[in-house]
């Protein structure tokens, strides 16, 4: 096993390292992703539900109208999140951690009211029962990932 336990130590640290590499980097990044994400489960759900071409053109229209404002409250939100999570790690007391705690409370709240946003116009353009239905399947595609 000795033999073999360097190699695979080697090989595992790569493995680690390769993954490091395909995260986003920083918080713009990681919020540019996270919405990417997000508006291709909402693409894909409205395809699920037989959308229309001009209803598929309508939600991109949409997404993209608020791509900047949402992507710029969750960098800020996922930013908070690295700074408070740094002060716990480093061994900050009480007094930082909780406010920390607040700040990262305050950029949650921004980042929600803007998806929220989002969603509202959504269902106001391409119809409530449409946006209802593939929010419905969205839901349970994310629930069979929890189980």
């Amino acid at each position: 096993m000795k033999r073999y336990g360097l190699p695979l130590l080697s090989l595992f640290m790569v493995a680690l390292l390769a993954a490091g590499c395909a995260r986003p980097k920083g918080p713009e990044e990681h919020a540019q992703w996270f919405f990417e994400k997000g508006e291709a489960m909402i693409i894909k759900s409205l395809k699920k539900q037989d959308a229309t071409e001009d209803q598929l053109k309508q939600a991109q229209s949409v997404i993209d109208r608020h791509e900047s404002q949402v992507t710029r409250d969750l960098a800020a939100l996922f930013d908070k999140h690295r700074a408070m999570f740094s002060d716990l790690i480093g061994g900050e007391g009480e007094s930082t951690l909780v406010a920390d705690g607040r700040a990262f409370h305050s950029e949650h709240v921004k980042a929600l009211k803007s998806i929220g946003a989002m969603h509202d116009d959504l269902s106001r353009t391409i119809g409530t029962e449409l946006w209802a239905a593939a929010s419905k399947y969205r839901r349970q595609e994310m629930e069979k990932k929890f189980r």
